[in-house]
């Protein structure tokens, strides 16, 4: 498996979620909820 990401987003929230989501499809994501 490959622990690589290109974006690292912290927080789940509204704003963090809906960057995640707008990012995902042309990069590789990683969502973090503390």
């Amino acid at each position: 498996m490959d622990l690589r990401y290109d974006i690292v987003v912290i927080g789940a929230g509204i704003a963090g979620a809906s960057i995640a989501a707008e990012l995902a499809p042309s990069a590789r994501v990683l969502l973090l909820e503390m």
